[in-house]
C-alpha cells in the first residue's frame, strides 16, 4: 500500500510542472535566436497553449523595441497573431495597445508591419487606451500615417476624424486618406463628395488617355495621333 501510494505522489510531482508550464519560455528562445540570425520556429503542436496563456503576451513586449530590427519584426508578427486569436479578450487588448505603442517608436519597415498586424484584430478589441494611443500615432506624423487614418475609419471613429480633416485641411497627402475613413465611418455626405471627386477624377484620366499620342510615328501619320485609320 505505501509502495503505490509513493508511486502516485511521484506521479504527481512530475506531471505538476508540465501543468504549471508556460509558453512564455519557448518564445523567449525564439526571438533569442533570431537575434543571433540562427533559424528558429516555434513548434505548431503548441498553437492552442499560445492562444490560451495570458503570459504570452506580456512576454512579447519588451522585444517590441528590441534594438534589433528582425526581432521586432517577428515580436509584432507574433503579438498580431497570437493576441487576435487569443481567447482572453484582456489578452486581445493588451496586444492591441502594446502594437500601437510600439509605433511611435518604430521604424519604418516595422511600423508598416504593426499597421497591417491592426487589421487582424476586432473593433472590439480596441480599447479606449488604445483609441488614445491611435491618435498620438497619428498626431506624430509617424511612417504610413494614412494606413493608420484608414485604420480609425475600420473603428468608426467619426469625431476623431472630423478633428482630423480640419487639422490636416492643408495637406493634400492626407485628403484621401481621411476622406475614405470617413466614408467608411459612415459619413454620408463625405461619401456623395468623395464619389462625386473620384468620377470627376476618372473622366479627366480617361480624356488624356484618348488624347494621348499613340508613338513615334504619330508626328509622321498624324491621323494615328488619336487612333484614326488614314483616309
Amino acid at each position: 500500500m505505501k509502495i503505490k501510494t509513493t508511486l502516485l505522489l511521484l506521479l504527481i510531482a512530475a506531471c505538476l510542472p508540465l501543468q504549471a508550464q508556460t509558453p512564455a519560455p519557448t518564445i523567449q528562445k525564439h526571438l533569442k535566436a533570431i537575434a543571433k540570425d540562427q533559424n528558429s520556429y516555434l513548434p505548431k503542436d503548441k498553437k492552442e497553449a499560445y492562444y490560451n496563456d495570458a503570459a504570452v503576451i506580456k512576454t512579447l513586449e519588451p522585444y517590441l523595441s528590441d534594438e534589433n530590427e528582425k526581432v521586432q519584426k517577428e515580436a509584432v508578427g507574433l503579438t498580431a497573431k497570437i493576441g487576435a486569436a487569443h481567447t482572453s479578450a484582456d489578452s486581445r487588448q493588451r496586444a492591441v495597445y502594446q502594437l500601437l505603442t510600439a509605433a511611435l517608436t518604430a521604424s519604418s519597415i516595422v511600423t508598416e508591419r504593426i499597421a497591417k498586424g491592426l487589421r487582424k484584430f476586432k473593433p472590439s478589441d480596441f480599447g479606449e487606451e488604445s483609441i488614445a494611443q491611435l491618435s498620438a500615432v497619428i498626431a506624430a506624423d509617424r511612417p504610413h500615417r494614412d494606413m493608420f487614418i484608414r485604420l480609425a475609419g475600420y473603428l468608426q471613429l467619426k469625431e476623431e476624424l472630423l478633428v482630423m480633416k480640419s487639422t490636416y485641411a492643408a495637406d493634400k497627402k492626407l485628403r484621401t486618406p481621411i476622406g475614405m475613413a470617413l466614408v467608411r465611418s459612415d459619413d454620408a455626405a463625405k461619401r456623395d463628395t468623395l464619389l462625386a471627386h473620384l468620377t470627376a477624377r476618372a473622366e479627366s484620366s480617361a480624356f488624356k488617355s484618348a488624347s494621348k499620342p499613340l508613338g513615334r510615328f504619330s508626328k509622321i501619320y498624324p491621323h494615328r495621333r488619336y487612333g484614326l485609320r488614314p483616309p
